[in-house]
């Protein structure tokens, strides 16, 4: 028996890890290329405001920039699903504004609270189901598609309200979900957690979330292995839809009415932090907590901007600048990854 075999643990039992290896994981998950260059930007901005910003690092600062940001999590958590799997949903910020506008009314009709979010949700995903089975089934392209829905889903809301806010301040469940607190953190910032863990743990740990990766990377070589393809992306845009009506069921109870306008350039925002994040355009690579890390930059770099009184003008701005700089980014990556193969 040589010294290697010595140490090894008895058969069909598993060592346990060391905190070494505990911190090697999460070091080396940090640390993962995709996402290494928007963690040191953001580090760095983080430094920056809070030398030049009294208030940055107040607790009450960090809360306001998580909870301003958790229905962005929680959009971005069904985008990062749809681009790993080599798709987009543009649609997402007009399927959670409608979403909002049918709860409102479902609310003003006398439904149950309960009953009416439930449907809200069902609505959200039957619009994801729309997106998925005309990609997925009928193989028509992602990018018309969801272009075409984000069009038809604010049209319809605009329509049916005459662009006018319905007011659901009436509602103490819708009440607690857009401003309530449990154990003094803000519903929302718990909901986006909740969120981003069941979302990280599917695709990290369970055969769909493999199927999503597979399917991204390689779609002809995931069909000869019987992996089923058209189901999957029905799938990941109804997970997008249903995350898109839980996102528009927290800002009817943040605003306590429904907002048919909406706010512009919301879809162009997620996919930014997304693709910050470090999931790749063309499918197969990524994953969750880059795609936190991207919607972190953002929130901060916003955050310090208002801070240091520039206008929100400048903000849409600077926006824009990030979604150009993150498919800028993806594209060096790709073609780096092409030179490495």
């Amino acid at each position: 028996m040589n010294a290697q075999d010595s140490t090894a643990p008895p058969a069909g039992l598993a060592a346990a890890p060391s905190n070494r290896d505990r911190l090697g994981h999460w070091g080396r998950l940090l640390l993962r290329r995709e996402y290494i260059g928007v963690g040191v930007v953001l580090a760095i901005m983080v430094v920056y405001w809070s030398f030049t910003q009294d208030r940055f690092l107040s607790g009450q600062n960090i809360k306001n920039v998580l909870n301003t940001n958790a229905i962005l999590f929680v959009l971005v958590a069904g985008q990062t699903v749809v681009m790993i799997n080599k798709g987009i949903d543009l649609s997402v910020g007009s399927a959670y504004i409608l979403v909002g506008v049918i709860l409102a009314a479902l609310l003003g009709s006398g439904t149950p609270e309960v009953l009416a979010i439930a449907l809200a949700l069902g609505l959200g995903a039957v619009l994801g189901l729309v997106n998925g089975l005309l990609i997925g089934w009928l193989k028509f392209d992602f990018f018309v598609v969801t272009l075409g829905t984000l069009a038809l889903y604010r049209g319809v809301g605009l329509v049916y309200t005459n662009g006018q806010s319905k007011s659901v301040a009436g509602d103490a469940v819708i009440n607690f979900i857009g401003n309530g607190t449990i154990l003094g953190i803000p519903t929302p910032i718990v909901i986006a957690a909740a969120v981003m863990a069941v979302v990280g743990f599917v695709l990290r740990y369970t055969i769909f979330g493999r199927r999503v990766y597979l399917i991204g990377g390689n779609e002809e070589a995931s069909r000869l292995t019987g992996i089923p393809i058209a189901r999957t992306r029905v799938a990941v845009y109804v997970i997008s839809g249903l995350l898109a009506g839980l996102a528009g069921i927290v800002l009817s109870g943040r605003l306590l009415a429904s907002n048919p306008i909406g706010e512009s350039g919301i879809e162009l925002t997620v996919i930014a932090a997304v693709l910050l994040g470090g999931v790749s355009l063309s499918g197969g690579a990524g994953s969750l907590v880059g795609s936190i890390m991207g919607v972190l930059f953002i929130g901060v770099l916003a955050n310090g901007l208002s801070l240091a009184g520039i206008s929100a003008f400048w903000q849409q701005i600077v926006t824009g600048v990030i979604l150009v700089l993150a498919v800028a980014l993806d594209t060096v990556r790709r073609r780096i990854g092409a030179v490495k193969t």
